[in-house]
């Protein structure tokens, strides 16, 4: 018996993912070794990306399990508040000449 609720999993999207993800980190990785005296050393940035990696992952499964009639209803909502901000921006005070953030008692979005 299939739910009303239920999707099918989408291999080819999840197999772009992972390669996403993959040459991401191989680039954060290789980025953040320095060769120093014929010696190698490593800055921890590629930890930080595979936390990141390993917290979109939680994200994209629990979004999956939401039932598609509940992500409908947030549809034109998420819409205009995406509109909203993307406006907001040009009002915030500018850094290095750019309008590009919102920022909020230290925090910047």
């Amino acid at each position: 018996m299939k739910f009303p609720f239920t999707r099918e999993f989408d291999w080819k999207l999840f197999l772009l993912w992972v390669l996403l993800m993959l040459l991401g980190f191989i680039a954060i990785y290789s980025a953040s070794t320095l060769k120093v005296d014929g010696g190698y050393i490593r800055s921890d940035f590629y930890w930080k990306q595979m936390f990141f990696i390993f917290l979109s992952f939680i994200i994209m499964f629990v979004i999956m399990k939401i039932p598609t009639t509940v992500l409908d209803i947030f549809i034109y909502p998420a819409f205009i508040v995406n509109l909203f901000l993307l406006v907001f921006v040009f009002f915030m005070p500018p850094i290095n000449n750019a309008h590009r953030w919102i920022g909020s008692s230290g925090f910047q979005i």
